[in-house]
């Protein structure tokens, strides 16, 4: 067995890591409780037990962490959109897959998606279009791996003409919506049934409402 040498600059790497996770799942808490506007850093800080300027090594503003927020979550439902479109073996099969994850994503993270649901919109008219792109560019890549292997399959068939990018972000953003609905409408995304609701989006997606 090869022997796994651990130096001290990994080490501190890796400390610094979880320090930064630290403080964004601490956020993330105090965001839930007393919203974005009303949270301050210093209670950032007490909650994942820091000393407020600790929290300066790794962030300049309660701003700037509430986007690393909305970039995890972008990215982790980035990874679900390629992991589906990887292990899947047609295109029916990777966006079905792609929404019951993401369902379960989801569920398992309903307070950060409230979070950015209710702040999300507002921090946009407020920021700088220079601020916002990355987010944007983030959310957009979410469909590419859909409409990768959703294209393999289009050649000769009813949408040809269609792009499929914006075929996979269709799917994308209703997929999206019903779990916004959820929240909006006061009903816990843990009563969602993940994989049912997802045949149902998916077979409407495929097949039309009509089809025989």
């Amino acid at each position: 067995m090869t022997q796994v040498i651990h130096t001290p600059l990994a080490r501190r790497q890796r400390e610094r890591l979880a320090r930064r996770r630290e403080i964004l799942d601490a956020a993330t808490h105090v965001f839930a409780e007393r919203g974005y506007p009303r949270a301050t850093l210093e209670e950032i800080a007490a909650t994942a037990e820091f000393a407020k300027g600790t929290i300066y090594n790794y962030f300049r503003s309660k701003e700037e962490i509430f986007r690393q927020i909305v970039t995890d979550l972008l990215d982790d439902v980035l990874h679900i959109a390629d992991t589906a479109a990887k292990e899947s073996s047609s295109a029916r099969e990777a966006f079905l897959r792609y929404a019951t994850d993401t369902f379960d994503y989801f569920r398992a993270n309903e307070d950060v998606l409230g979070i950015v649901s209710r702040e999300l919109f507002r921090l946009e008219l407020e920021d700088t279009k220079r601020r916002m792109a990355e987010i944007h560019r983030r959310a957009e890549q979410i469909a590419a791996p859909l409409a990768c292997i959703l294209q393999k399959e289009m050649r000769g068939k009813r949408f040809a003409g269609q792009p499929v990018d914006e075929i996979a972000e269709l799917f994308v953003s209703i997929v999206h919506h019903r779990c916004a609905k959820r929240l909006f409408h006061k009903k816990s995304i843990r009563e969602l049934n993940s994989h049912e609701e997802a045949k149902t989006i998916t077979l409407l997606f495929f097949d039309g409402v009509l089809h025989q």
